[in-house]
């Protein structure tokens, strides 16, 4: 029994981290519409400074989270 619960608890683990990631780059996007208005009259530099902005928030949750979840398997 407590077999099957640690395979569904690891199964969950990798489906909310997929999820999280997933809302992660839907809300980049969302800011990237937001901000992105005010950020083109900069210019190509303040959409690739935004966008780095973007992509680096992102990598920041995604380690976070497989950290966290990778610490609760051992």
């Amino acid at each position: 029994m407590s077999l099957l619960i640690e395979r569904i608890s690891r199964t969950a683990r990798a489906v909310t981290l997929g999820a999280r990631i997933s809302v992660n780059i839907i809300m980049g996007g969302i800011l990237h519409s937001v901000v992105g208005e005010r950020i083109r009259r900069w210019g190509i530099l303040g959409l690739s400074v935004l966008e780095s902005i973007v992509v680096v928030i992102q990598v920041y949750v995604f380690v976070l989270l497989l950290c966290l979840y990778t610490a609760e398997l051992e």
